[in-house]
Formats: C-alpha cells, sequence, structure tokens
C-alpha cells in the first residue's frame, strides 16, 4: 500500500454506505477483490486522493476517486481488473442517472471476451499517474482475443447471477461475450458472430423473444439455465421449433462442476 495505516483516513468496514455511489463502489470491488482487501483499497485510494470519505456522488467518485483506487488493483495475474472496475462502476452510475432498476439487466464487463490471463498486460496500474478519467481510459486498450477459445454468449438480465457464471466460465478458459436484452441476442445471431454456446436464462420473462430467435438456429448448442424440469424444459423448446442440442444447468446455486461438465456435453 502506499501509506500507513495510520494516516489513512478512517473507514470502518462495517460502515453502512449511504447512497448509490458509495454502495456501488464496495459492490463492483466486492465482485473483483477478496473480502479482506477491499476496504484497505477503497483507504488507501482515499488517501491518494486527499479525501476523507467515499463520495456521495457519481461524477465525484468517477472523476476524484477512480483514478486514484485503480493504482490499488495492480494484479499482474489479471491484467484485465482496472478495465472491469471502471467499466462497471461506469455502468452503476448510468444506471442511477436513468433512475434504474439496481438488480436489473447492466453490462458485467467482467464477462466480455476478457481472458483471465494476460501474458503482456498493455499497460501496469502501477505506473499510471492518475489525473484524470478520461486519461485513464486513453491507457486502457482493449486485450486481444484468442480465436482458438470457445466463445460461450451469456443472457442473463440478472447482472449478479450472470457475473457469476461468467467467472466459472472466464476461469475455465472461456471467451465470454454477455448480452443485456433479447434484441441483442437475435441481432448477435442474425450478424452470425462468434458463439459456440448460448447460455440463457429461461425463466427471465423475455425467455420467449430469445426462444423465437433461436427458431432458425436449431444448430447452436443451448445450456439453459432455470428452476423448470427438463420435461418442461424441452415443452417450451419444441414451441419453437426442433428441440435443439442442450444441457440443463440448475440456477438453485451457481457451481463449477455441474455448468463446466455440461458445456463439456455440449462441445465435446
Amino acid at each position: 500500500m502506499s501509506a500507513s495505516h495510520d494516516r489513512l483516513p478512517r473507514v470502518r468496514a462495517d460502515q453502512v454506505p449511504r447512497t448509490p455511489s458509495q454502495r456501488a463502489v464496495l459492490r463492483v470491488l466486492g465482485t473483483l477483490l477478496d473480502e479482506d482487501r477491499v476496504m484497505p483499497v477503497v483507504t488507501a485510494g482515499l488517501a491518494a486522493a486527499g479525501l476523507a470519505e467515499l463520495p456521495d456522488h457519481f461524477d465525484e467518485l468517477l472523476d476524484h476517486l477512480v483514478p486514484h483506487l485503480v493504482r490499488e488493483l495492480d494484479d499482474p495475474a489479471r491484467p484485465w481488473i482496472v478495465r472491469t472496475f471502471v467499466e462497471d462502476l461506469e455502468a452503476e452510475a448510468e444506471h442511477d442517472r436513468l433512475r434504474a432498476d439496481p438488480h436489473s439487466s447492466a453490462r458485467m464487463a467482467i464477462a466480455t471476451r476478457v481472458p483471465e490471463r494476460q501474458p503482456e498486460p498493455a499497460f501496469a496500474p502501477s505506473a499510471i499517474q492518475p489525473a484524470s478519467l478520461a486519461q485513464l481510459h486513453a491507457a486502457l486498450e482493449a486485450p486481444p482475443v484468442d480465436a482458438a477459445r470457445r466463445v460461450v454468449v451469456v443472457w442473463n438480465q440478472d447482472r449478479f447471477g450472470r457475473a457469476s457464471l461468467a467467472r466459472i466460465l472466464v476461469r475455465a478458459g472461456f471467451d465470454v461475450v454477455v448480452l443485456d436484452e433479447p434484441a441483442e441476442v437475435e441481432a448477435h445471431l442474425l450478424d452470425r458472430l462468434p458463439c459456440d454456446v448460448l447460455l440463457f436464462d429461461l425463466d427471465d420473462e423475455g425467455s420467449e423473444q430469445v426462444l423465437r430467435a433461436l427458431s432458425g438456429h436449431a444448430e447452436l448448442p443451448l445450456l439453459v439455465w432455470t428452476r423448470e424440469s427438463p420435461a418442461v424444459v424441452e415443452t417450451r423448446l419444441a414451441r419453437h421449433g426442433a428441440v435443439p442440442r442442450h444441457e440443463i444447468v440448475s440456477r438453485a446455486a451457481v457451481r463449477p462442476a455441474p455448468l463446466l461438465e455440461a458445456l463439456d456435453s455440449l462441445l465435446g
């Protein structure tokens, strides 16, 4: 850390954040870091920014705190982590500006075709001299995508649920594309963009639109995330044409083993 504990501003781990921006930064960091690292990263970032507490508003958070926080996220094993943090936080800010439901769809950057390990990252967070969010964006270059990796397209409007699914897939070596809306699934398929398997939430209210989009793509393997029984799943798939090759994963708990076993069965 860049400062000793006695010089850091006081931020208690049990402090209840008051505003959407405060809740967002803690929540996003909590998806990227071990629990015991979140508050040390926050306090170090606050000290570097000269702030006594987390900003009350997203604009101040993004402009004055985030460029300092990224220096605390230096992790050679996960060079994508800075991009993930910035993009997720900006998505939270956009939701707040639109007064959207905080539990509805938001693009989780961690699941957007970002490899778990990049041999030569485009930059080192520790080398950044933070000045502005714009300069930070200029430093973030998109990592290359390995064409040999299998692509799993994930459609699930529960952003925290799909983030959990995506982490499992990314760590298993897949490229992952996250789509927010049923219309995006339809466009992805019409444009014949890379998709080796579609993982989608059958229980979501937009699932019928996704199933209609799939009617002309019977060759595409499906990974169905649902609480429904296999009989119900097959009945719903059959309403829209021939039943494609598919596997079912229970949404009762997101665990790596059944998810990866189902993918192995589809791609094997």
